[in-house]
Order: structure tokens, then C-alpha cells, then sequence
């Protein structure tokens, strides 16, 4: 009995496929907006994640605001901290700043990132060549770098630079330092960003001491700012509010507001909630335009209705009954809106390919999400088939037939 009724509403579409076709735009473009956006965002949400994983995913930074306290971060700060918090991989000064390197093939510009031999995990590209610094060469104020594949292509000729020299210079002050180590290339994000400050940025990881030395600073008083790094599986927030209430104690610091943190789980916990929203946004504006292809609907199945009602009247008066017309009605309002939620998911994920591809996101196309769309697509035409269906089904034979 079903298929009669699927067969009739297959056959009452074909008879009126412009009709048809133009009933069910409001659907597509409402199905095609709901697979795009998400789409797009999953995509987005995977690119931006990913080259944020060219950070430690464990990292954590401790500000000082200076125009509460006086105190700062000292080299006693950080070995106590090493020692007696659980969970933390080490703690480092912070020294980031430009200067500029030059090599045997050339000299660039570059950004340094100074600190202790834990800053190691600063970023999650593994050693290509050689070996990182280790706390004795900090100690020692040992004139090492370690630089990235590129980098050392650039400088020196070779990736596997490991032993050459460079010479840094920061502040009109120059020292030559030995390559320890070559890191694999950063991400593209992070290269895009580096390029973007000059013709061609390095970037440049070297004991914290070295820095101190060419630029007079006393790291005995201290600085502002410290980076902390969790062992895998630990949580960064507890790590910082454990951090931050061990040296509070030490110094006497009892303001609640004298420490700013910031860890890369807020980070990312940050974009999440900044895509969610965008997604939740554009979900609703394509959910207006699903009500109005909704609406669409009931438009053309009241008018198929009123076509068909001397149809309705014999079909009635030979037996059919009540049940049977409601449900032929219902099943011509959701095959339409269930072809138009199909051809809503196949232009919405053309869309956002283009889009992924222009863009250089990776294409993810969640089966879950198609599948609601397509459902609840299929769900707008039985809603707003519900009211012509009932009224064919309500027709009295006698009044149809005179229609």
C-alpha cells in the first residue's frame, strides 16, 4: 500500500517538476547553508587546532602585574618550582625579541625565543639534527642555538647545519653561536606569520643567559614573565593555580589580581566557543530559511489540494479512506522536501569543497550532520504537509465531486 502512495506522489512530482523544483528551493538553500557552514567550520576548526598543536598543548604563562607587586620571577623562583610542583615539566624564563642572524649564506632577520633548556617543548616540532641545550650549557651561559630546517638551508647551505656557526646580534652587540641542533620545519601558520614581519624572518631558540649577556640584563632581580610546562596528561589551569599560589607564598603577594596566567587549553577552549557560536548563528539564519521552504511546501500542497479535488471526491466516494488520503498527501510533502534536503546536501558540500580548497582546509564532511539534515528536512515536510493533507483527508465525497 505504501509504495501506491510513493509511486502516485513520484508521479504527481514529475507531472510538475518546475513547480516542484521552485517549492523546493527554500529547502535546498536551507540544507545547503546548514552542511556548508558546518563544514567549513570543522574544516576551519581542524586547520586552526593543528598548527595551534605547533605549541605545547601543556603550556601555561605567568604574567606579573607590575603595577600591583614589585616582585618578579627570579632564577630561585624557577628552581623551586621545578622541585615542588607536581605535575610540571619545568618552568622557564621568557625572552622573546628580534635581532639578527647571519650565516655563511646569508644574514635575516630573526626572532629569538630565550629561556631554559625545558623550553624544549615550547613548540612540538622534534629534532631533525643534533640535540637541544641542555640546564648545565644555561648555566654555563654556553654560546648554542638550535634553529629550524629551513633556517639552516638559508644560513648555512644544508639542513644538517649541526656545528656551524652564526653570528647574533641583538641591541648593536654581537656573539657567534654554534648550531646544537636542527628543528623540523614549523608549521605553515606560524612561518606565514614570521614572513609577514619582514622579508624573511628565523626563528632562533637559545639559552636565556646568552641573552642576559649581550644585553646587560640582571636576571637575578627577575623578570615579569615565566613559562610553565606540564608533564603529558597533566592540567595546565591546576598546574597554574598551584604555581601562581607557591610563589604568592614565597614573596608575600597576597593580591588575587598580581599574577595574570594563561594556558593553551584556554586557548583552544576559546576557539571553540568563538566557532560554536558562528555556527549556532548561521544555523539559525539557515533555519529561517528551512521554515520558509517549509511554508513553500504547504503552499503548493494546498494548491494540489484544490487541483485534485474532484480526484480526492472519487477516490472517496469508491472506498478510499480517510487514513489513505492524509497519508498519499503527507508522503508528496516529504519526498518533496526529502529531494530538496538531498540536493541541499550535495550543493552544500560542493560549496564548502570549493570553499575548503581555496582556503587550504581539509574537506570534513560530518556523516552525522548529513544525515540530521537530510531527517530534518524530511521532518519540515511532514510538518507543513500535516494541515493540506488533513484538509483532503476531511473532504466530504459528495462536496468534492461537485467541486
Amino acid at each position: 500500500m505504501i509504495h501506491e502512495y510513493i509511486a502516485d506522489a513520484l508521479r504527481n512530482i514529475r507531472n510538475n517538476r518546475l513547480r516542484t523544483a521552485l517549492t523546493m528551493l527554500g529547502i535546498v538553500i536551507g540544507i545547503a547553508s546548514v552542511i556548508a557552514v558546518f563544514t567549513i567550520g570543522d574544516g576551519l576548526t581542524a586547520y586552526v587546532q593543528n598548527e595551534m598543536g605547533g605549541f605545547s598543548s601543556n603550556m601555561a604563562m605567568l604574567h606579573i602585574d607590575t603595577s600591583i607587586t614589585n616582585e618578579r620571577f627570579t632564577p630561585e623562583d624557577i628552581r623551586l618550582l621545578d622541585e615542588n610542583i607536581p605535575g610540571l615539566a619545568g618552568a622557564s624564563f621568557d625572552l622573546e625579541s628580534e635581532g639578527i642572524l647571519t650565516g655563511k649564506r646569508a644574514a635575516v632577520d630573526a626572532s629569538y625565543t630565550a629561556g631554559n633548556a625545558v623550553i624544549k617543548r615550547y613548540v612540538s616540532n622534534k629534532m631533525k639534527y643534533g640535540r637541544y641545550f641542555t640546564e648545565d650549557e644555561v648555566e654555563n651561559h654556553a654560546p648554542v642555538c638550535v634553529i629550524a630546517a629551513r633556517d639552516a638551508q638559508k644560513l648555512c647551505g644544508t639542513e644538517d647545519a649541526v656545528g656551524q656557526t652564526v653570528e647574533f646580534s641583538l641591541q648593536g652587540r654581537s656573539k657567534t653561536l654554534t648550531i646544537i641542533g636542527v628543528r623540523e620545519n614549523y608549521s605553515e601558520a606560524i612561518l606565514t606569520i614570521m614572513d609577514a614581519m619582514s622579508e624573511y624572518m628565523a626563528l632562533v631558540e637559545l639559552p636565556y643567559t646568552v641573552v642576559a649577556d649581550l644585553t646587560n640584563m640582571d636576571m637575578k632581580s627577575g623578570v615579569q614573565e615565566i613559562l610553565l610546562f606540564g608533564e603529558t596528561g597533566s592540567d595546565s589551569n591546576d598546574l597554574m593555580r598551584t604555581s601562581i599560589r607557591f610563589w604568592k607564598n614565597r614573596h608575600g603577594v597576597r593580591d588575587e589580581k598580581a599574577v595574570m596566567s594563561l594556558s593553551m587549553a584556554d586557548v583552544s577552549g576559546e576557539i571553540d566557543t568563538i566557532f560554536a557560536a558562528i555556527k549556532a548563528f548561521m544555523s539559525f539564519v539557515a533555519a529561517i530559511s528551512l521554515v520558509v521552504g517549509g511554508i513553500g511546501v504547504m503552499n503548493i500542497m494546498l494548491v494540489s489540494v484544490t487541483e485534485r479535488t474532484r480526484e480526492i471526491g472519487i477516490r472517496k466516494s469508491i472506498g478510499a479512506r480517510t487514513g489513505a488520503i492524509l497519508v498519499q498527501f503527507l508522503a508528496e510533502a516529504m519526498i518533496i522536501s526529502f529531494l530538496g534536503g538531498i540536493v541541499g546536501v550535495t550543493l552544500g558540500i560542493t560549496v564548502a569543497a570549493v570553499a575548503c580548497y581555496l582556503l587550504k582546509f581539509e574537506l570534513l564532511v560530518s556523516p552525522s550532520v548529513v544525515v540530521l539534515a537530510t531527517a530534518f528536512s524530511t521532518m519540515i515536510g511532514l510538518i507543513f504537509g500535516l494541515h493540506p493533507a488533513r484538509k483532503a483527508a476531511k473532504m466530504k465525497p459528495i462536496d468534492a465531486l461537485h467541486f
